[in-house]
């Protein structure tokens, strides 16, 4: 059993977590619930033993008890040896350059024989669906694809409790229903599973007990038939998603999308490192037209986003707006794009600042009422590393909004909102869409159904299905969504 006891945590003057007291049973499998930036990533933190042992220049108070032992620093490395974690971003606990060498990396230091890594190593890469990623660079993966890395390394030395921090927010559907089988089976052995995670669906027969959590503090904690049978009205209050993909319900409205002056991809291919992608693109896009870009995890989508931004070369293909060729360095000044992985697009030592940065002539209050539309006024003097991962998605959002470009793609803008959010950052793409070219590359089938106009699938050889929202409903969303 794992309980925590009394936990305070205050950081750079900010209460994170309030008298926050949890038990979970051996072999129980519990879900953090809430809004970003309520305390949830900070709580996981404190479960890994991580604060206070690595956040000691912050207040922290209260007690983690193992099977009724304290951890202290002198047994804290025998806790986290039996405890995997999985980071909101899997980037950051990769020490290696490739996939088969980062799974091997634990159970080298560990001293075990070659032999049975070797083993071990295919065992977990068979079960996670990465064996045939075990030779490819880290670095060259999709952020689908190092989640579930992150997922072998947390998993291979056999840790008694799993750590996950929002798990599914860059999987693609049958990346999360392999998740969720995954989840299952873990569960099935007699460990214990504490997660994060703004998307619930897939937790429907996974998780035991939901507790919400709400400014750092534990305000309802759930049964897993309560949490499922929560009244629509109430879910969307609490910022929760939606509890099946099926209920979900494109925006039937059809809105007027002038014919003129057209985005047009003609036969653009994209390439990494001379290695072909996707064969050929061409896509007609209108100006006010808001498209969805699906695909399986690793196909290339980002690639493909990068290529119409400029820092990264086509392989051949023309690009045009109105009429007009735009070569690479004209669209580094036509395009902006909200990378997926927003930290590193992050310059300021402020919120605020980070709006200033290339737009002093930016007035007061145009900067606040920008902030306040992305509910980051009150974190407006907050340095964007300090903010949750939904928190620094919305202000590189932001930012872009501020940009005077034609295009504007957006790298999994929602991956990691919870409901009330995803809906602010909808609302706000929506209304920058009216003048623009937006592209959306997303596995969110709440954000497909709520804004976009088109939804087209790309695969390595090109466009294989281009669909209007007409065509759509929570099934077909599904069906799409699942390679």
């Amino acid at each position: 059993m794992l309980t925590l006891s009394n936990i305070n945590f205050i950081k750079n003057e900010k209460r994170i977590l309030s008298n926050i007291n949890i038990a979970v049973k051996e072999g129980e499998c519990i879900a953090l619930v809430g809004a970003s930036g309520s305390g949830k990533s900070s709580l996981l933190k404190v479960f890994s033993g991580l604060i206070p042992h690595f956040y000691q220049e912050d207040h922290f108070s209260g007690q983690l008890f193992t099977n009724g032992e304290l951890v202290t620093e002198a047994n804290y490395e025998a806790y986290i040896k039996k405890t995997g974690v999985v980071f909101q971003d899997p980037k950051s606990q990769f020490f290696t350059y490739k996939v088969k060498d980062e799974l091997d990396f634990e159970l080298e230091n560990n001293g075990l024989e070659r032999g049975f890594i070797e083993q071990k190593v295919k065992q977990i890469a068979r079960l996670i669906n990465i064996s045939h990623l075990l030779d490819c660079a880290l670095d060259s993966l999709s952020s689908g694809q190092k989640q579930r890395v992150a997922i072998a390394t947390a998993l291979i030395n056999d840790s008694d409790t799993l750590i996950l921090d929002e798990p599914s927010s860059n999987l693609d559907l049958s990346g999360t229903n392999l998740l969720k089988k995954l989840l299952q089976s873990v569960k099935d052995t007699g460990k214990t599973i504490i997660i994060a995670e703004h998307r619930v669906y897939y937790l429907r027969d996974v998780v035991d007990r939901f507790i919400y959590i709400q400014e750092g503090k534990v305000m309802k904690t759930y049964t897993n038939r309560e949490f499922f049978s929560l009244p629509d009205a109430l879910r969307g209050e609490l910022g929760i998603r939606k509890l099946s993909i099926k209920a979900i319900k494109p925006d039937r409205l059809t809105k007027e999308i002038p014919d003129k002056d057209p985005l047009v991809l003609n036969d653009v291919s994209i390439a990494v490192k001379r290695k072909q992608l996707i064969n050929s693109i061409n896509l007609t896009q209108s100006r006010g037209e808001i498209i969805a870009i699906i695909g399986r995890n690793g196909v290339g989508k980002t690639s493909f986003a990068k290529t119409i931004l400029g820092t990264q070369k086509a392989m051949t293909g023309h690009f045009l707006i109105a009429g007009k060729p735009l070569n690479k360095r004209e669209r580094l000044k036509s395009v902006w794009m909200v990378m997926q992985d927003s930290i590193y697009q992050i310059f300021g030592d402020s919120s605020y600042n980070e709006l200033l940065i290339g737009h002093v002539q930016s007035s007061a209050d145009q900067i606040k009422k920008l902030l306040k539309k992305f509910d980051l006024w009150h974190v407006r003097f907050t340095h964007p590393y300090n903010l949750s991962g939904g928190e620094r998605q919305r202000l590189i959002i932001a930012v872009g909004l501020l940009q005077q470009r034609h295009v504007l793609i957006f790298d999994e803008p929602t991956s990691g909102l919870d409901g009330k959010n995803m809906l602010r950052v909808s609302s706000i793409i929506k209304e920058a869409a009216l003048d623009h070219y937006t592209l959306i590359i997303t596995h969110d089938p709440e954000l497909i159904a709520e804004i976009c106009d088109r939804v087209v699938m790309l695969d390595h050889t090109g466009v294989v299905l281009d669909l209007r929202k007409e065509q759509l409903d929570g099934s077909t969303l599904e069906n799409l969504l699942t390679f």
